[in-house]
């Protein structure tokens, strides 16, 4: 137990200078070369130019982008979605029209996918609708759109409007996606974190009379009820703690 406590240490000073190195090396975005055992540079830049909202990181992946456009080669395959959801997180119209005509333009699965998926990281609300009306209106094919509806409800800046589009267009929903999507769908339930919106999700299920099969919704509601619980038990702690961390 002490040899595993001291090696998740050193993990955790290795993750610091990964990290610190990542945001102050412009060749980790063009190579993505510092990996080592679970630790991902690509996903640290992910983190940093996304969740921590890293100016330095994400002006140097609007960069690589560009160079991208004008070379495929010139960007790691490895970093490639890196940047492109750093570019969502932190784009507007300009970008979204951008993905939104590659998603389209796909040569591979794999490129429709990522350009896909990029679309529910955007954070402006017009464009979020606009994504969210994909879902139905025959721009998505039927068996990706509920993947999409789910990754919307998981994001922090999307979960609002995607709950309440689910909530007034569910019927059409389940004419037009195929069953086990459509139950896939609502994994993005849980994410739906706050005691109004845990009322407003089990008034809506039983309100509709909505059955997923098996244990299926039960397993939902019971993640989002640990996660609620979690929420009201820590998050007082947790706001003192972040406010600690941040540099004096």
């Amino acid at each position: 137990m002490q040899g595993l406590a001291s090696e998740r240490a050193g993990d955790v000073g290795y993750a610091r200078h990964v990290v610190m190195a990542v945001g102050d090396d412009e060749s980790a975005i063009e190579a993505g070369a510092l990996l080592a055992g679970d630790l991902d540079a690509p996903a640290i830049l992910r983190a940093l130019g996304t969740l921590g909202n890293d100016e330095t990181v994400q002006v140097r992946a609007r960069a690589a982008y560009a160079r991208y456009r004008e070379d495929e080669g010139s960007v790691d395959a490895n970093v490639l979605p890196a940047v492109i959801a750093i570019l969502a997180a932190s784009g507007g119209e300009d970008e979204y029209a951008e993905f939104r005509d590659r998603y389209k333009r796909a040569r591979t699965p794999q490129e429709e996918q990522r350009y896909l998926y990029a679309l529910a990281g955007f954070r402006q609300p017009q464009l979020l609708r606009q994504t969210l009306d994909m879902t139905v209106n025959g721009e998505v094919r039927s068996q990706d759109a509920p993947f999409l509806i789910r990754a919307l409800l998981t994001s922090v800046n999307a979960r609002g409007l995607a709950w309440d589009f689910v909530k007034g267009n569910w019927e059409t929903m389940a004419r037009q996606y195929p069953e086990s999507a459509y139950r896939r769908m609502y994994e993005g339930v849980p994410a739906l974190v706050s005691s109004e919106w845990e009322r407003d999700v089990r008034a809506f299920f039983g309100d509709n009379k909505i059955d997923l099969g098996g244990r299926t919704l039960q397993q939902y509601l019971e993640q989002l009820r640990v996660a609620v619980a979690f929420q009201q038990r820590e998050a007082e702690a947790l706001a003192v703690y972040l406010l600690r961390q941040k540099p004096r």
